[in-house]
C-alpha cells in the first residue's frame, strides 16, 4: 500500500499493521458509531480537513465520509487523488494512507467515496502517563479467553486508564472474542495482588515474536482501584527510573517490586554459625535502605504531563460535539465529561504548562483549538475569583467552554468566522443556533447547568447588543459575564495569517477599551490572574532580544523566557530559555508577533533549562 514504508519506519515500534479486513471493520464501526472526526491529509498540502464516516460497505469495500470542514476544501476532495485518514478513538490512533477518493452526490449533499483501507496502522495511545515495565521485571497477567479457559502473559506498561499485556502464542481469536469488560489479574513480586475490569480495545498476534498484544482499557473503577493503579504506575515509573539512571540499586526498587522476605530490608551475605549464604537482615543496613528508598520518594521524577495528547482529546470532543449537532445525533455527553476531567486534572498538576500549549494552533482549526483554550482560560480564571470552588465545578466549567462556540461552527462558512464578532448577515442563524444549544443542554440531564448558561451568554453584551437575548447589566449571569470577556479576550489574543500568533496585549487593550459592553472590573482581575504577560506572551527585553514567556513566579510576572529574536539583526535566533533573576535581564515591554513572525510553534519544545 502506498505509504506502508513510511509508517513502518517512522513510527515506534508500539504500533501494530492490521490486515485482516474483519478488524479493520470493527474499529471503523466503532468510529462511526461514535462520531469520531476523522482528519484527511493529501500529499503536498499542508492543511488538514475534517469529516466523519457516515457509512461503510466491507463487501464493495469502501466507506463514504460526510463533506469536510473547513468547507472551502471539498473542491480538494472533489478533484480526487490519493489521501491519508487518521482518527482517534478511545484512546487508539487508527491511520490508513493511500485511499483513493470520489465524490458522490446524496440527495442535495455531496458525500466521498474512500476506498476501504487493505492495512491500517493501530497505536493505542493514552491521554494520562503510561509506564513502561522493565524487561527483567515480571508482573504476570491472568484473564479467561471467550471459552473460559485462563490466558497468562506479562504486563508491558500501565497507565491510569488502562494497560498493555503481551500473551505467548496466538489467542486472538478467543480474546477478540470478548464484547464486553472481562476481569484481570496482576501478580505482584512481593505477593500481593490486584484485580482489575478490563475491556479489550485491541488483540493482535505477532506472527514473528510469537506472541498476542492485548491493549486493555480499565473499567467500572472505584475511588480505591484508582488509588491503587496510581500507586502501581508511579512505582513502575520510579523503577524505571532507578535502572535506567542509577543502575538498578537495590534501594530504589519500589517494595512492590521485591520479594517477600526483602520488602523492607536490604539482606546480607553472613557466613557465620557454618552457615554460609544465609541472608540475615540487619539493622543498620535496613536503617539506611530505609532512608535511601525515602529520599527517593521525595526527589523521584514526577510524572511528565502528556499536554498536547490532553488538549487533542478536547480538541476531539468537541468535534464529535459538532459532528453530532450538525448530524442531529445525540449530544456526546461521556465524551465530552471525559475530555473536561482530563483537562481539570491537568490544569491542576501543571498549570502553566497547560495554559500555555493551549496557545498553540493550527491556522485551520480555530473552531476547534478555540474551544478548548477558552474552556481552560474560564476555568482557570473562575477558580482563582472563586477560592472555594469544587472539583466538579471546575470540570462542568470546561465542559461548558468545550460547548461555547459549537453555533458559530455551524454557520455557513463557519471556519472563516475567526474574529470577536460574526458579520452582519449572520447573526440571524447565529442566534438561532445558540438558542438550539442552550435548549439542547438543559433539555440534557447529564449536562451541567452551567453549560447552558455560558452558551447563550457568552455572545451577550452589558449594553444589550449581543445575542442572542440582548439582555444587558443585571440580567445577565456572573457566569455569563465572565465568559463574555475570556471569549472576546481568548479570540483577539490569537491572530490568524499565514501562521498563528499570539499576542494578550492587543486582546487586553481592547477588551479595556470597551466597557459599555465587557464588565471592566473582570478585564482587570483577568489580567492580575493571568498576568499582564501571561505563559506564550511575546516580551521585548533588556538585552536586545524579543522572548515568549515560558513560566511565571509567584507573582504572576515572566520567570523563564525563551529567546527567539534578535533586534539588532533582525532575525531569528536558536532557541534559548533563560532564568530572568540568573541573567538579570528585564522585560521592558511587550513584542510584536505578528511583525516580527513569531509564530505560537515556537513554544512547543520542551523547556530547555
Amino acid at each position: 500500500m502506498e505509504g506502508q514504508t513510511d509508517d513502518r519506519e517512522s513510527n515506534d515500534v508500539e504500533g501494530e499493521f492490521i490486515h485482516s479486513p474483519g478488524e479493520i471493520n470493527r474499529l471503523f464501526m466503532r468510529v462511526k458509531d461514535k462520531l469520531s472526526p476523522v482528519t484527511l491529509r493529501f500529499p503536498g498540502v499542508s492543511r488538514a480537513m475534517t469529516s466523519y464516516v457516515v457509512d461503510i460497505d466491507p463487501r464493495r469495500r469502501f466507506l463514504v465520509l460526510d463533506e469536510v470542514m473547513p468547507k472551502q476544501d471539498n473542491r480538494l476532495m472533489q478533484e480526487g487523488g490519493l489521501l491519508t485518514l487518521e482518527t482517534y478513538h478511545d484512546g487508539c490512533q487508527i491511520r490508513a494512507k493511500g485511499l483513493k477518493v470520489k465524490a458522490m452526490k446524496n440527495g442535495d449533499d455531496v458525500v466521498y467515496r474512500v476506498t476501504f483501507p487493505p492495512e491500517i496502522y493501530y497505536l493505542q495511545r493514552r491521554a494520562s502517563f503510561r509506564a513502561q515495565v522493565r524487561h527483567s521485571l515480571e508482573i504476570p497477567v491472568r484473564m479467561l479467553d471467550i471459552n473460559r479457559r485462563v490466558v497468562s502473559g506479562l504486563l508491558r506498561d500501565m497507565s491510569a486508564e488502562g494497560c498493555q499485556v503481551q500473551v505467548p502464542g496466538d489467542h486472538e481469536e478467543v480474546l477478540k472474542a470478548h464484547t464486553t469488560a472481562i476481569p484481570i489479574k496482576l501478580y505482584f513480586p512481593n505477593a500481593t495482588s490486584l484485580v482489575l475490569k478490563a475491556e479489550l480495545r485491541f488483540v493482535g498476534y505477532n506472527k514473528k515474536g510469537g506472541f498476542t498484544k492485548c491493549g486493555c482499557q480499565f473499567e467500572q473503577l472505584d475511588t480505591h482501584k484508582e488509588r491503587e493503579i496510581s500507586r502501581v504506575v508511579t512505582d513502575l515509573q520510579r523503577d524505571f527510573i532507578n535502572f535506567s539512571k542509577h543502575g538498578g540499586a537495590v534501594e530504589g526498587i519500589p517494595p512492590l517490586f521485591l520479594p517477600p522476605e526483602q520488602d523492607d530490608d536490604i539482606a546480607a551475605l553472613d557466613g557465620s554459625n557454618g552457615q554460609a549464604g544465609r541472608i540475615k537482615p540487619r539493622a543498620e543496613e535496613e536503617k539506611r535502605a530505609r532512608e535511601a528508598r525515602q529520599r527517593r520518594r521525595q526527589t523521584a521524577e514526577p510524572e511528565k504531563l502528556d499536554v498536547r495528547g490532553l488538549l487533542n482529546t478536547g480538541v476531539t470532543a468537541v468535534k464529535s460535539l459538532i459532528g453530532s449537532v450538525r448530524l442531529q445525533q445525540g449530544l456526546p455527553i461521556d465524551e465530552l465529561q471525559d475530555a473536561a476531567q482530563q483537562l481539570a486534572t491537568a490544569l491542576q498538576q501543571d498549570r502553566q504548562a497547560v495554559l500555555l500549549h493551549s496557545h498553540i494552533r493550527s491556522t485551520t482549526d480555530f473552531l476547534f483549538e478555540h474551544p478548548v483554550g477558552f474552556a481552560l482560560l474560564l476555568a482557570d480564571q473562575a477558580r482563582h475569583l472563586d477560592k472555594g470552588m469544587e472539583a466538579d465545578q471546575i470540570r462542568d466549567l470546561i465542559f461548558a467552554g468545550l460547548c461555547h462556540d459549537v453555533p458559530r461552527a455551524l454557520l455557513p462558512d463557519g471556519e472563516k468566522e475567526t474574529g470577536v464578532e460574526v458579520s452582519a448577515d449572520k447573526r440571524h442563524e447565529l442566534r438561532r443556533q445558540i438558542n438550539d444549544l442552550a435548549r439542547s443542554l438543559m433539555a440534557n440531564n447529564d449536562a451541567p447547568n452551567v453549560a447552558a448558561t455560558i452558551v447563550s451568554q457568552c455572545w451577550e453584551r452589558l449594553d444589550g447588543s449581543g445575542l442572542p437575548a440582548g439582555a444587558s447589566g443585571e440580567e445577565l449571569d456572573p457566569m455569563g459575564k465572565l465568559a463574555a470577556v475570556l471569549d472576546v479576550i481568548d479570540t483577539a489574543s490569537h491572530q490568524y495569517r499565514e501562521d498563528v500568533y499570539y499576542h494578550p496585549a492587543i486582546a487586553y487593550k481592547r477588551a479595556l477599551s470597551a466597557p459599555e459592553q465587557l464588565d471592566s472590573t473582570l478585564v482587570k482581575r483577568t489580567i492580575m490572574v493571568q498576568g499582564l504577560y501571561p505563559p506564550g506572551a511575546p516580551v521585548r527585553l533588556s538585552n536586545g532580544y524579543i522572548g515568549l514567556v515560558m513560566r511565571h513566579n509567584e507573582q504572576r510576572k515572566p520567570s523563564i523566557v525563551r529567546l527567539v529574536y534578535q533586534l539588532r539583526d533582525q532575525a531569528q535566533v536558536p532557541l534559548k530559555d533563560i532564568r530572568l533573576e540568573d541573567s538579570g535581564v528585564i522585560v521592558e515591554g511587550p513584542g510584536d508577533p505578528v511583525r516580527l513572525d513569531l509564530g505560537a510553534t515556537l513554544l512547543q519544545s520542551p523547556l530547555q533549562i
